[in-house]
């Protein structure tokens, strides 16, 4: 991750894109890994992004019953499936993004980020 004046992370990210699926989710998701992104759909779209304030979440495990997460005691959905009441709270309190280290894929993905841009 490239630190700038204005970002604090600039990245390149990869978003997997299936055509026949509607979008379920609010917000913008994607991987660092390209080969992670394929996991998600067969169309596969590069984009270089600039955040500048995102919530980072450590995830030990792979699976999501460890993606529930809180912002002072407030428990907010799993960061898949965040509510417009939750993207209200977390641009209230200045995050402009969210970050997600999935550790426990690093033994089958390069770098297993998963990043949402808030709507």
């Amino acid at each position: 991750m490239k630190k700038t004046k204005s970002c604090k992370f600039e990245l390149t990210l990869y978003r997997g894109i299936k055509k026949e699926l509607p979008k379920r989710y609010l917000g913008t998701y994607y991987t660092a890994d390209k080969n992670y992104a394929k996991i998600f759909g067969n169309i596969i779209e590069k984009k270089k992004v600039c955040l500048k304030n995102p919530l980072i979440i450590n995830l030990p495990n792979e699976y999501g019953y460890e993606g529930v997460f809180t912002l002072n005691d407030n428990i907010l959905r799993f960061y898949r499936e965040l509510t417009k009441e939750d993207i209200k709270e977390l641009k209230k309190r200045g995050y402009d993004s969210i970050i997600v280290n999935v550790k426990g894929l690093k033994k089958r993905y390069k770098n297993p980020l998963e990043v949402v841009i808030l709507p």
